[in-house]
């Protein structure tokens, strides 16, 4: 898998290369080389097959968090430097290209850029509720990205350095060093069922941070729209800013629910807000669509529709903790996730330390 992971960061390297000159100049007929989704996803892939054989075996906590953090600390830190760089390219665009083009490029970032500090801050952590979620919404939008040139999602647009903020390749490189074995051998997995509700209550923290996201984006968006024409014109950016401000409200309704209300209306509450987070999101998928004329519109609306069905899901599917007669125990479950994090103790903990044992140095039975 060498020669992927090669050409993948030959090319990241080349775009950077080949951008700089053209950093501050009028914005040209297109980016110098283009980082697509197939250079994220050939990143991605030769990750997770370029893992060391010395991996295989059980590897002692401290050097299995080591050889994680390192990577992911790497990762970081060329996100960070990407970051800054593209701040200082939307900067001097202003005097070059127009401040429509900075102000949508500054949109673009302010949304990629919380969804990549969410998956970093979660594999920094080690917060393991934080860690599978965002492990399972980056593979979502890995598995949406084989989708590209069908639907034409906004995340996956092929984009430069010279023209905004590449996030794609750090996130799918992000993805594949959580999934890693070294990675996942050193957090301290479990899983119980009243973690349904804690994956809940984080599906609506994600929703109400990104929604947040998008307002300042769509009224940007306006903004930029009475100055150069764009689909669906400032109307259509005002009228989605209000949608997604309905659908913070609704996330935060519905993640407070399950954390101070009483068991029953909790959950009626939760999937209460799951429901119209899939509908009112389903109508402005169908609504930015048809004005777009694109599918760019599936990212308008699509995070609160996908986002509404798992909720709703895990609110519902999964059967509540059983009383001692066997009867479906709604409240209990509820003070079983109200109090998950009291007095338990790190599975890690449990785990003896067998770096001296795997130190020595052992010789073939019989010889």
């Amino acid at each position: 898998m060498a020669p992927a992971l090669a050409i993948a960061l030959l090319v990241l390297g080349a775009d950077l290369v080949l951008s700089l000159p053209v950093l501050f100049a009028p914005l040209p007929d297109g980016p110098p080389v283009g980082i697509g989704v197939g250079v994220s996803l050939l990143l991605l892939g030769a990750i997770l097959g370029i893992e060391p054989r010395a991996h295989e075996g059980y590897l002692p906590q401290e050097r299995a968090r080591r050889a994680a953090r390192r990577p992911l600390l790497g990762v970081g830190i060329a996100a960070a430097a990407a970051l800054l760089l593209a701040l200082v390219m939307i900067v001097g665009r202003l005097f070059t290209t127009g401040w429509a083009f900075s102000l949508m490029t500054f949109a673009n970032t302010l949304i990629s850029a919380p969804l990549l500090a969410v998956v970093l801050a979660s594999a920094a952590r080690r917060e393991r509720s934080w860690y599978v979620f965002s492990t399972a919404v980056v593979a979502a939008l890995a598995i949406g990205a084989l989708a590209d040139n069908t639907l034409g999602p906004q995340f996956a647009a092929p984009i430069s350095v010279a023209r905004g903020f590449v996030y794609l390749p750090f996130l799918f490189a992000a993805l594949g060093l959580m999934v890693s074995r070294s990675f996942v051998r050193s957090m301290p997995l479990s899983f119980r069922r009243t973690d349904w509700l804690v994956y809940s209550v984080r599906a609506l923290e994600l929703s109400a941070l990104m929604h947040s996201a998008a307002v300042l984006w769509h009224l940007m968006g306006a903004l930029a729209a009475t100055s150069v024409p764009r689909p669906g014109g400032p109307v259509l950016h005002l009228v989605d800013a209000a949608v997604c401000a309905c659908f913070v409200l609704v996330s935060v309704f519905g993640r407070t629910a399950p954390l101070s209300r009483p068991a029953v209306s909790a959950r009626a509450s939760g999937v209460v807000a799951s429901l119209v987070l899939v509908v009112v999101g389903f109508l402005d998928v169908i609504v930015s669509s048809i004005a777009t004329a694109s599918g760019a519109g599936l990212t308008t609306g699509g995070v609160a529709l996908v986002l509404g069905i798992a909720t709703a899901l895990m609110l519902t599917v999964p059967a509540p903790v059983r009383d001692e007669f066997g009867a479906p125990d709604i409240t209990r479950m509820f003070a079983d996730f109200r109090a998950r994090d009291n007095g338990r103790a790190s599975l890690l903990d449990l785990v003896p330390d067998v770096t001296e044992a795997t130190a020595e140095r052992k010789t073939f039975p019989g010889r």
